[in-house]
């Protein structure tokens, strides 16, 4: 029997850190070369990594951050054991929840031949009560799930630019 993991990656968070001025997220979008994966990301992503406890046992989020003054993209990636396996709706509740936000417009796709689902979590907020909306795909391709974001201050955008498209379109896996 595969245990279901309930995954609460806390990539959303990176996105509240935003500099007062300027950044790399302001840059038009080039191939990046990342750890089994590349991406067309703004300037140059900043790697960074955290764990998290699950019912697996704890796992490793790799994340590559791209941001500026209002808006920020990220990359990030967990390798999933062999018996556990994700499940895409907890992952955008997960992700909602751990910024006190609200997820709607949830759509299951395929990307690649791999299961997907896009969200937007509105009210995203931090602990000093910074508003953002986050536009959310979670990817589970074989035993790694990716998270790609596109975070931009506001409590209730609507749209995500034309670039988180292209970011969107641009990840080519292995």
């Amino acid at each position: 029997m595969r245990r279901t993991l309930l995954f609460v990656l806390a990539l959303l968070v990176v996105g509240f850190a935003l500099p007062a001025c300027g950044g790399e997220a302001d840059k038009a979008l080039t191939p990046f070369q990342g750890e089994g994966f590349t991406i067309s990301m703004p300037g140059k992503p900043e790697r960074s990594s955290q764990t998290t406890p699950t019912a697996a046992g704890e796992l490793t989020i790799v994340l590559y951050t791209s941001q500026s003054s209002d808006e920020a993209y990220t990359v990030g990636y967990t390798d999933i054991p062999g018996g556990a396996e994700a499940d895409l709706a907890d992952v955008i509740q997960g992700s909602a929840s751990s910024v006190k936000g609200t997820a709607s417009d949830e759509v299951d796709s395929t990307y690649q031949g791999f299961r997907a689902r896009d969200a937007r979590i509105s009210n995203a907020s931090d602990d000093k009560g910074n508003k953002a909306t986050v536009f959310l795909r979670a990817l589970l391709a074989g035993d790694r799930l990716y998270q790609l974001q596109y975070l931009q201050k506001g409590a209730d955008v609507k749209t995500a630019p034309a670039e988180y498209a292209e970011f969107l379109a641009s990840l080519k896996i292995g």
